[in-house]
């Protein structure tokens, strides 16, 4: 999967620099408020859809498409 070709629905941020494999220790800036990094929903897992700035609470959501588990 080309992650650099997903798109990012719902999202009015310059998010260049996050991918659904970034994680909190990457910190990567809010563009929006220039203070908070993305913080993944689910830290765990090692791909995410969504991320929430920890300062000024703006969300980033991948969308897949059509996701095939076989």
């Amino acid at each position: 999967m080309n992650f650099s070709n997903s798109l990012i629905k719902d999202s009015h941020y310059d998010i260049e620099e996050l991918t659904p494999k970034t994680k909190k220790s990457d910190g990567v800036i809010c563009r929006n408020c220039g203070k908070g990094i993305w913080i993944p929903v689910n830290p765990d897992f090692e791909i995410n859809h969504g991320f929430t700035c920890s300062n000024c609470g703006a969300y980033a959501n991948f969308d897949f498409s059509d996701v095939v588990i076989e």
